[in-house]
């Protein structure tokens, strides 16, 4: 698996989504996100909730339990992504977390605290950043931290915040 951006404007249905670790599902998972009355974007949001063995799996401790500390008020306030309704377009780009870890090209397409935490990151995961964004844009809703770990996709942003919380 190499990075790779794609465009995606509707999906299967969240419950018809692919597990696999591929483009393709990642993007499944991720444009239930887009403006679409039928969606509760909560509960959606919710079903991304990664359990302590999860971040476990994805991160080396101490930083996975540290990570899940520092996850937990975003999980209890119930956050979720809020795409503008003109934003229908999303940008994927899913990598192995090898290819972060060793300081590949694609680096660069994440966010830039990921250049502080990869030393904490396991091998082997796929990972994805995006962006929801109106057609034509670059810029838009962006989100990271979208990884496949024990046969479903969990969400996990902005890892390197928790090297901010000591």
């Amino acid at each position: 698996m190499t990075g790779a951006a794609a465009s995606l404007a509707a999906a299967p249905s969240f419950a018809q989504a692919p597990s696999a670790p591929t483009l393709v599902a990642a993007r499944a998972v991720l444009a239930k996100f887009l403006a679409d009355a039928n969606h509760d974007r909560r509960l959606l949001m919710g079903t991304l909730r990664p359990t302590a063995a999860d971040y476990r799996l994805v991160w080396r401790e101490p930083f996975a339990t540290r990570l899940d500390a520092a996850h937990a008020p975003l999980w209890a306030r119930g956050e979720t992504f809020e795409p503008k309704p003109d934003q229908t377009e999303l940008d994927v780009v899913l990598v192995l977390s090898d290819e972060l870890i060793d300081r590949q090209p694609v680096l660069a397409q994440f966010p830039g605290g990921y250049a502080r935490i990869v030393e904490h990151l396991a091998r082997g995961i796929p990972i994805a950043r995006f962006r929801f964004h109106r057609p034509g844009a670059t810029a838009g809703l962006a989100g990271d931290g979208l990884v496949h770990v024990g046969g479903r996709w969990v969400l996990m942003p902005k890892p390197w915040r928790a090297l901010d919380d000591r």
